[in-house]
């Protein structure tokens, strides 16, 4: 065993070194020598072949990768193209002006109203084609050429949108030979189909980014027996393109990041050389290009033609011979340096090994010092289960002295209860390596929970096991404490939740029948100073049942720890929360300004609509009369900062940390409320993961509240 004394090292041994009896190591030198030197141009040759292999793989990975991505981009890119131009159409047919011009088909107020829309959909999505379409698919207008009237679409898109009453997109081929990303929308009136909204676009542009994005020139290719010739010469020629109709016998380019030179010319004429999944490394003015290719289909799943893939590998595959060739050379200079330096090391070796017999056995003392002033029991057992060390540790914990434990099977530590399920189990193979808690018996016969960890090696002598020993008596009483306010917590939550359902239910009904009793006594009461002290009455109960709506509700959100997010329109929210307030603002002859220049997209919960009716509720009771409330949006990189001014009394430094806590309210004179709104306003926005605060109002007296929310992924 490691931790018993070693024999042999006398006096003797302390009169003349070991190390003086090193023998000679020049034949250990020469023999491990040469095979190494042979084995190191095996290895050389071997690690050359292996890395051009692997080279080759890496390079074709990467070209996959390469074509995976293009086509992934260019899918993606699509989907969240037509996902813009959805919304744009759903947008555009919730304007009833518009709805209402399509129905009539009144051209000139569907012009008038739409140009500006067009300018923005241009400018900001590329939009290219927006059209007006009847009921029967004719076309009412185009915006984008107002001059071209007139005509049946029988576009698959429309078909099919006509047919299932849903928004279709899709890429189609147009009549003059280009792709274009089209949404069409069927638009209803009472449930009646009176035409349709389209929007539509070059994807040119999605195609010049995934070039840029991925690296590869890409030339896009349409077989001529889905184009008319005269429409696409006549196309080409108004891009100011050259229309090279007889290049090709089946097909023709519409688009290209750069010109295909006529080292390409035979692979394209074949064509199944690059498509289908194939690929090949074609090689041009002393550049070599890996060319590949994607089917394209469009809207209705017809294959109309396919985009050639090139990427240049050319510096990819010269950089490799460089490198191949300097490692190498360096590999071989390695070698021979290293050779050198084991033909000098190998000649401390034998003394090191002399030297390292001593340090093992001060390690060995060091070792035994240290597991003899543990803190934790350490006991040493031979494979038959016998305990073969035990530190003073393991005396005070267990109550056995080292004399009675050496040589004890290790089931004397083990309730009676336990020793047969371990009798012939003790291999270590279920527990070594791992921390496990049992029960230890201790020499009075009394039973401690322990921690044990056991390890296990090898010696000449056998396998031995290694256990610590931690008495974890403390800690369980620990556990049991815990494990009891835990269920004092939980008996507490229960309770709450049972009170709020009190609140809710049991108090709700006698107080909305109160409530109820006192307006029938108002609308039979003829005394005046009757009335008015009912009427107060009527005050007071409507105060109560909203208390504990709103408490009830606070509650609710406390509890809460998810909220499910979808993506909304923030300016639509906000102007139908200002449409919700508008009666009270009226009634103090203030105005609601909405400076919106949207759509703002973010991901919310449906419950956000009640922060902004709650805050411009409290922007419109506390402000004066004739004055106004300013709502706004500003950009804040991954949020949007929602701002909601008033011209109030303001809230003074010291309040304003107190403002968004529950049943915490700040001086408002005669204007009352529960003191709770605010603290429901945080709570939603802490689940929303958003911020919310107030200021000053910086153009005079009042205060600006705001919160923050997330942007959508749009």
């Amino acid at each position: 065993m490691v931790l018993s004394d070693r024999n042999g090292l006398n006096g003797s041994a302390k009169k003349r070194s070991p190390l003086d009896k090193v023998p000679s190591s020049s034949p250990i030198i020469w023999k491990l020598l040469i095979p190494l030197l042979l084995t190191a141009l095996i290895l050389i040759a071997s690690f050359s072949v292996l890395l051009w292999w692997q080279q080759d793989q890496q390079m074709e990975e990467g070209i996959q990768r390469t074509i995976d991505l293009v086509q992934n981009e260019y899918e993606i890119t699509l989907e969240k193209q037509s996902s813009k131009m959805v919304t744009e159409l759903n947008f555009i047919a919730a304007n009833e002006p518009l709805i209402d011009a399509l129905e009539k088909q009144d051209t000139d107020t569907l012009l008038l109203n739409s140009q500006n829309l067009y300018e923005r959909l241009s400018q900001t999505h590329n939009i290219t084609h927006f059209y007006y379409q009847d009921r029967n698919r004719v076309n009412v207008l185009r915006v984008h050429r107002p001059d071209q009237r007139g005509g049946t679409i029988e576009r698959f898109t429309i078909l099919e949108a006509g047919r299932t009453g849903n928004v279709v997109t899709g890429v189609e081929l147009g009549s003059l030979g280009f792709f274009t990303l089209r949404a069409v929308k069927p638009v209803y009136s009472n449930g009646t189909l009176i035409g349709y909204i389209e929007l539509g676009k070059e994807i040119e542009d999605i195609l010049n980014s995934i070039s840029e994005n991925t690296g590869a020139e890409l030339t896009v290719f349409i077989y001529k027996d889905s184009l008319d010739r005269d429409n696409w010469e006549n196309g080409i020629l108004r891009l100011d393109r050259e229309a090279e109709w007889d290049r090709y016998s089946s097909k023709v380019i519409i688009y290209g990041t750069v010109p295909l030179s006529t080292a390409f010319e035979q692979p394209i004429k074949l064509e199944k050389s690059i498509t289908k999944g194939n690929s090949l490394e074609i090689e041009d003015n002393e550049t070599i290009w890996h060319t590949s290719s994607i089917t394209l289909n469009d809207a209705s799943g017809d294959e109309v033609g396919f985009m050639l893939i090139r990427q240049d590998i050319t510096a990819e595959k010269n950089l490799f011979v460089e490198n191949l060739k300097t490692l190498i050379v360096r590999s071989i200079l390695l070698f021979v340096l290293l050779c050198s330096f084991y033909f000098f090391m190998l000649k401390r070796t034998a003394q090191d090994i002399f030297e390292n017999e001593f340090i093992v056995k001060e390690s060995s003392d060091r070792f035994r010092a240290v597991i003899e002033s543990a803190h934790d029991a350490v006991m040493i057992v031979n494979s038959k289960g016998k305990i073969v060390y035990w530190n003073k540790r393991a005396e005070s914990i267990f109550g056995y002295d080292r004399d009675e434990t050496i040589g004890a099977h290790l089931l004397t530590l083990i309730p009676e209860r336990y020793r047969e399920a371990h009798k012939n189990k003790f291999d270590g193979s279920d527990i070594t390596g791992l921390t496990v808690q049992i029960e230890g018996l201790k020499k009075d016969g009394s039973e401690i929970p322990v921690e044990l960890s056991i390890s296990s090696w090898n010696s000449k002598h056998g396998r031995y096991f290694g256990g610590v020993i931690r008495d974890i008596t403390k800690r369980k009483e620990d556990e049991d404490m815990l494990k009891k306010y835990a269920a004092e917590l939980e008996r507490s939550n229960e309770l709450k939740t049972i009170f709020t359902d009190i609140m809710r239910h049991d108090l709700m009904n006698p107080i909305s029948f109160i409530n109820g009793y006192v307006g029938v006594l108002l609308e039979t009461e003829k005394d005046p100073d009757k009335v008015t002290k009912i009427e107060h009455l009527k005050n007071v109960t409507s105060k109560l049942i909203l208390m504990i709506e709103e408490a009830s509700k606070f509650s609710m959100l406390e509890e809460s720890d998810e909220i499910t997010l979808r993506d909304f329109d923030l300016e639509f929210m906000l102007r139908s929360s200002a449409m919700y307030i508008q009666k009270q603002a009226d009634e103090k002859e203030m105005s609601i300004e909405l400076d919106l220049h949207g759509p703002y997209f973010v991901k919310a919960d449906p419950m956000v609509e009640d922060v902004f009716a709650n805050i411009l509720s409290n922007a419109v009771k506390y402000s004066p009369k004739r004055t106004k409330v300013v709502v706004d949006v500003a950009d804040q990189g991954e949020f949007w900062k929602i701002s909601i001014t008033d011209s109030g009394e303001g809230i003074a430094d010291e309040d304003k940390p107190l403002v968004f806590d529950r049943f915490k309210r700040v001086n408002k004179g005669n204007i009352k409320g529960t003191g709770i709104g605010l603290a429901i306003v945080k709570r939603i926005m802490e689940l929303h993961e958003g911020d919310v605060g107030v200021s000053d109002n910086p153009e005079g007296q009042g205060s600006v509240f705001w919160i923050t929310l997330k942007k959508a992924d749009i």
